[in-house]
């Protein structure tokens, strides 16, 4: 009889601890980071926004002309501004009103984010269909080589990590959507100064391509103007800014005549 009890009493133990347990798991999925602060925008500020992000492309053309060393830096808040305004961006370029969106409903995620510090660029979005903030911390580096490593840090579901074999295999199947499909095609209209909408968006997927994979060169696949290109040479990311140091790709008779 004392021994039933005992194991009467073990087994409500049992089920206290595990219904403790499920709720701490419940409230750590349900706990959003800490850093994440979506922005949204009123409709006329998106115009706006949109037409400053076309100004930073123009800066970044003018200092690439001059064939010296230039810094090129952007603050987490301008970048989530930018997020919120991806749909004007992209009709800008050519694209049909509300594509970006519709392209994010497709894989049940809205209300994007960015988070810069520590060297890691904290990407995050909420999940539609669960109603949760899928994070994802990237860093960014360019190797001794000169070439851009891309490593993914971690991926959560609020506030509880997602397991790497299955960050890994997602990575892989995203990996395998973008081959092929990295080119820009002749005559895209562009956002101004020699730079297209896809070919930023070129640019974007070849990041994303070479998450955990092979490190890549951070030539920019654009041309500043016809003649100049231009590579990044160094990435800062802190205290909620990133900086891009951006040098000239010199041909042979331009490197003779500095």
């Amino acid at each position: 009889m004392e021994r039933r009890t005992v194991i009467r009493k073990a087994l409500i133990g049992l089920g206290v601890v595990a219904v403790v347990l499920g709720g701490a798991f419940w409230l750590l999925l349900n706990r959003p980071p800490s850093c994440y602060r979506p922005v949204r925008l009123a409709p006329e500020d998106r115009v706006v926004t949109m037409r400053e992000f076309r100004s930073r492309l123009m800066d970044f053309s003018n200092q690439g002309q001059m064939n010296e060393p230039f810094t090129w830096s952007f603050t987490e808040e301008s970048l989530n501004c930018y997020l919120d305004s991806m749909d004007e961006i992209a009709a800008e370029g050519g694209a049909k009103s509300g594509a970006v969106r519709r392209a994010m409903e497709k894989v049940h995620l809205a209300d994007p984010a960015v988070a810069l510090d520590g060297g890691v660029v904290t990407v995050m979005a909420r999940h539609t269909e669960y109603d949760k903030i899928v994070s994802a911390r990237v860093g960014l580096e360019i190797t001794p080589d000169g070439k851009l490593r891309v490593r993914l840090e971690g991926v959560k579901v609020g506030s509880i990590p997602v397991p790497d074999s299955m960050v890994h295999r997602r990575v892989e199947k995203y990996r395998a959507s973008l081959a092929g499909s990295l080119k820009p095609s002749a005559g895209e209209e562009g956002l101004g100064a020699g730079i297209s909408s896809e070919a930023v968006g070129v640019a974007i997927g070849r990041v994303i391509a070479a998450i955990d994979g092979d490190p890549v060169d951070p030539e920019l696949s654009w041309r500043v103007t016809t003649r100049k290109r231009v590579r990044i040479d160094r990435i800062e990311i802190k205290d909620g800014h990133i900086s891009l140091h951006v040098v000239p790709v010199l041909r042979p008779a331009a490197a003779k005549g500095k």
